[in-house]
């Protein structure tokens, strides 16, 4: 499925197989080069009805997403229209 992303300008192709996956948490922030790569976890019980913190996803992306997901997320939580002209057209598209 192809469309455009809400106020985007971007055209993307949406596989109906990519899961969503809920985090409660940064576990590490970590510098590879001109790379950033976020750790996330979530929260759930173990056999021993103690709590346990499971990594659930890390996402590697060039420093300058890092930059246009801050200005995204500060947006967003500002209550302000998503600044998607700032945001990079992909690696791969230069």
């Amino acid at each position: 499925m192809t469309r455009c992303w809400a106020g985007s300008g971007v055209q993307l192709v949406d596989p109906t197989c990519v899961p969503d996956t809920f985090v409660e948490g940064i576990a590490e922030v970590e510098e590879h080069a001109e790379f950033v790569r976020l750790t996330l976890y979530s929260s759930r019980r173990n056999s021993d009805g103690g709590i346990e913190h499971i990594v659930v996803a890390r996402l590697v992306y060039p420093k300058s997403v890092a930059v246009a997901i801050n200005q995204q997320c500060r947006a967003f939580l500002a209550g302000e229209k998503p600044l998607n002209a700032d945001v990079p057209q992909g690696v791969l598209a230069n």
